[in-house]
């Protein structure tokens, strides 16, 4: 499946980490020596994807225009001014500005290996994919949203879920024809997150199907302990790069 078009979620606070990196934005600590957001950027690079629409909220906006200005990326910020009605909110906002039919949608505070984007495009057109992992080895899985799978269909999404299969690594692709169907669910809530949003459209009879990228390395940085674990292994996850990831990245150094 080639896909052009990522919206890539940054308006959260970082509320975990504010007591470690004061006002810096979560989006543009460095981990690595490299802005946490740019790892994403990098690997939808990597894969052909040439239009980022990146939804940030109104104190994060300067600074990460200004680690991404410089570069030859194709980017546009749209900015969530109410970032408490959570991160379904912010896919909704980013939608708006899809033009394709189909799109990435990626969290800004994780790090994904070469493979895992790589194995993506063989995913089948959907109206959700979900990557998902059954044995996460490098992350807090009490902190994870969990999934519940059966036939590679998703049966069920959640934070709080006591059955589940797999957990959620933070990378989708999907479908433009959900957004009608998305605009109903913000219509009745005044707070909407993704999983909610997601659960809702397997209720509903959407196509929502996985994909698992089990084995692959990635991270979810969360808090202080994750940023330590990231750093203490910055040359084993620089090592799982492609040779051309490892390029990109060098350009927000």
């Amino acid at each position: 499946m080639k896909v052009y078009e990522a919206v890539i979620l940054a308006a959260g606070v970082g509320s975990r980490l504010k007591e470690y990196i004061g006002e810096t934005p979560k989006p543009i600590v460095r981990v690595g020596g490299i802005p946490l957001i740019c790892y994403s950027i990098a690997s939808l690079l990597d894969i052909g994807v040439n239009k980022f629409h990146i939804v940030v909220n109104p104190f994060n906006k300067d600074s990460i225009e200004e680690v991404l200005v410089d570069t030859d990326l194709n980017f546009e910020l749209i900015v969530n001014n109410s970032p408490e009605r959570g991160n379904g909110y912010s896919l909704m906002i980013g939608m708006e500005r899809v033009q394709g039919q189909y799109f990435y949608l990626s969290m800004s505070d994780h790090i994904y290996s070469y493979g895992i984007h790589r194995m993506m495009l063989n995913s089948e057109f959907a109206d959700v994919v979900i990557a998902v992992d059954s044995k996460p080895i490098l992350i807090n899985v009490e902190e994870a949203t969990k999934v519940f799978v059966d036939n590679y269909n998703v049966v069920n999404i959640g934070k709080k879920l006591k059955k589940y299969t797999h957990v959620d690594t933070g990378l989708f692709i999907i479908s433009m024809n959900l957004y009608p169907y998305f605009l109903r669910l913000m219509e009745d809530r005044e707070v909407l997150e993704l999983s909610d949003m997601i659960r809702s459209a397997v209720q509903d009879n959407y196509n929502v199907t996985i994909f698992d990228v089990s084995g692959s390395a990635w991270m979810d940085i969360d808090t202080m302990e994750d940023i330590r674990r990231a750093e203490s292994m910055r040359e084993y996850l620089l090592s799982s790069l492609h040779t051309n990831l490892g390029h990109i990245l060098k350009l927000f150094e």
